[in-house]
């Protein structure tokens, strides 16, 4: 998208400054200004929230108001839902920029013509970015055999995870694929996790991210791999027997199939 040469020199000058807008979308939302946490009786309008998450997820485009009014105001007429759509959207730049003067250009939210846009070139911080960044970076050092490497990556990414995306506005539509897709990246990192700490003998460590990952999700198979693996490499086969059996009730009852080659093949090592 073009800018102006006003818009360019403005979007510049801020970035140099490194003041940035902190937005927290993993776990309960949370949004900083450089001059603190955003409270939220500074919230006028809860749908800001809302419109912030949805058009920062979507920096990459420019998203019409059709689509806005569709997803936020379903139930409106076009005239009730763009009138909302515009008051919401003043509400949310006097959020993001309390400073801003009428008839100034927003940093962050971008009008043009029928769309709206989150500027992806305004000083940000984005925690669902930088998570899927830091996932990315450890994914090719492991590739590349660099696993150390990759284990500080891994680490990093699971500290920026909080909680599940938007887990605050759990009746957003719209948020549940970037949801799911998000979480199953998360629990394959404390898989990936779970497996280099068990093979370094760190067992009280694998476990605890194979319980955080159950807790999650009661189905992930591998997780169940791992502690089985754990328990009996620390003599303690009756556990690891006890984890066998509840890995094959919970994958029967819930999705109504048997364990895996890999998980069985382990259990008859284990019983011998």
């Amino acid at each position: 998208m073009r800018k102006s040469a006003a818009e360019a020199l403005l979007f510049r000058a801020n970035a140099e400054t490194g003041e940035r807008l902190q937005i927290r979308i993993l776990g309960p939302f949370q949004l900083q200004r450089r001059d603190g946490p955003v409270t939220e009786e500074q919230w006028r309008m809860k749908k800001a929230k809302g419109l912030l998450a949805y058009l920062v997820t979507g920096r990459d485009r420019q998203i019409s108001e059709e689509t806005l009014m569709d997803l936020f105001w379903p139930n409106l007429t076009p005239d009730r839902a763009r009138h909302n759509l515009h008051n919401t959207v003043y509400s949310l730049r006097r959020v993001l920029e309390p400073e801003l003067r009428e008839g100034s250009v927003s940093r962050f939210i971008v009008h043009r013509k029928s769309f709206y846009r989150f500027n992806p070139e305004s000083p940000y911080w984005l925690d669902t970015e930088e998570f899927e960044k830091h996932g990315a970076c450890a994914d090719r050092l492991f590739l590349q055999g660099k696993r150390a490497e990759a284990i500080l990556e891994y680490q990093e990414a699971e500290r920026l995870y909080r909680g599940d995306f938007l887990e605050d506005d759990l009746d957003a539509e719209w948020a549940g694929v970037a949801r799911d897709q998000l979480r199953g990246k998360y629990l394959d990192i404390l898989w990936r996790l779970a497996d280099y700490f068990s093979e370094q003998k760190k067992h009280e460590v694998s476990k605890n991210l194979c319980r955080k990952i159950l807790q999650a999700d009661d189905c992930y198979e591998k997780a169940y791999l791992i502690l089985m693996k754990n328990f009996w490499l620390e003599g303690r086969k009756d556990e690891a027997v006890k984890h066998y059996h509840i890995c094959a009730d919970t994958l029967k009852r819930e999705l109504g199939v048997s364990v895996s080659e890999e998980v069985m093949a382990l259990y008859l090592q284990i019983i011998g």
